[in-house]
């Protein structure tokens, strides 16, 4: 199969973010194997354990191919590419211990390993993928990846750093924007009112360009943590899925991810009204600092908590505090982009600690690991998968 340099990077590159589909895989697995046998030294591996000299020399001679013609890249692409180069090397890797001959052609189990690719943790990081802004007229703003916050100045969509968003603003009719963070991103926002808002990793927000009436309202699905400027005559509501939540002006957080049973709101500052939309009735909660509200389908109740744990992620941090073996994966699932599977009851094992969230997912899981699981991670269908396994 015949594949150029840019091809070859361009597959690895998605094969880290997992968006590579079977196709593309088994593009990628064909090359390898072609690369093999055109090798000028290939010699058969008939012994899986054989010296560790051959496979380095195989190895050699691929990435020599990928990396035969120079280029001028940016640095964020040559991080890409490094990167890409890894996959590469750790694909090949698993080749060999999966190939009885590499003279031979592909066997059945080779065709089992273009649906389900074991990976490697350490070469696993957050992948920070473009955030969109979709205006009220329908149009998907994709926002820079250099930058990681954006305010609304008089009527002006802006940068952190005073650039516009928008080269020109008067197509942009008044009405509701929402911004999307993909997994691997945060993003901050100040509302027209100077609210600050810091949107988790697989979150949106909606919001009026510029609020009025009697209300201040946005829309959240996801995660986010609230800094709400006071205005005591034009509250300040965010809905989510099952309720309302209310402030004058006060610091909170609130985890309403779509997927999850329960959705939780939490007081850092000041105090907030919850009101659960029940089908009977609507419930309502009044929190403060330390307190989360815990809004399920039928019910709501509160409970103490360390609100300071509850938004490490905003500086960047996983704040594992007692914190169930479901709920920690969930958060490493939204981050590192991974569907997570369970082998046994995992329901009486809690994790403790405080990691860097820019770690790889390997050094993470070798500190979770000694809680009593293991895991297996592959490739499946285009999508990073993470099996947790109760030892």
């Amino acid at each position: 199969m015949s594949l150029n340099r840019e091809k070859i990077e361009s597959l690895a590159v998605k094969l880290l973010q997992g968006d590579i589909n079977a196709q593309e895989l088994k593009q990628l697995n064909q090359w390898i194997n072609d690369q093999l046998i055109k090798a000028p030294n290939a010699e058969r591996v008939d012994d899986l354990h054989q010296s560790d000299r051959v496979k380095q020399r195989m190895l050699d001679n691929i990435l020599t191919r990928i990396d035969s013609k120079p280029a001028k890249q940016e640095p964020w692409k040559n991080y890409l590419r490094f990167t890409s180069l890894a996959l590469v090397a750790s694909l090949l890797i698993v080749m060999l211990f999966n190939t009885p001959s590499i003279t031979k052609k592909p066997s059945v189990e080779q065709e089992v390993l273009e649906r389900e690719l074991t990976m490697k943790a350490d070469t696993i990081y957050p992948v920070a993928g473009v955030a969109y802004l979709t205006l009220s007229d329908g149009r998907r703003i994709p926002l820079q990846q250099a930058q990681s916050a954006l305010s609304l100045r008089d009527g002006q969509l802006l940068y952190a750093d005073g650039t516009k968003v928008l080269e020109s603003t008067k197509a942009m009719t008044p009405g509701v924007l929402t911004l999307n963070t993909p997994a691997g991103s945060r993003f901050s926002l100040t509302l027209s009112d100077g609210s600050k808002v810091w949107l988790n990793a697989n979150s949106s927000i909606s919001y009026p360009l510029n609020f009025a009436g009697n209300y201040r309202r946005v829309s959240l699905t996801g995660e986010a943590y609230f800094e709400v400027h006071k205005n005591a005559t034009q509250p300040f509501q965010v809905k989510i899925e099952s309720g309302m939540i209310q402030v004058l002006g006060t610091a909170f957080n609130i985890s309403a991810y779509s997927d999850k049973e329960i959705m939780k709101t939490t007081v850092v500052e000041g105090a907030v009204r919850v009101a659960h939309d029940g089908k009977d009735q609507t419930e309502t909660l009044v929190l403060k600092p330390n307190e989360q509200a815990l809004m399920g389908k039928k019910s709501i109740r509160k409970q103490q908590v360390d609100a300071q744990a509850t938004i490490a992620w905003k500086d960047g941090l996983f704040y594992f505090d007692s914190i169930s073996a479901y709920e920690a994966f969930s958060q490493l699932a939204n981050w590192y982009d991974l569907n997570i599977l369970y082998e046994g009851n995992l329901s009486d094992i809690s994790f403790y600690g405080v990691i860097d969230r820019h770690k790889s997912l390997g050094a993470i899981l070798k500190i979770l690991e000694r809680s009593g699981v293991k895991f297996k991670l592959y490739q499946q269908a285009g999508r990073k998968t993470l099996k947790i396994i109760k030892t």
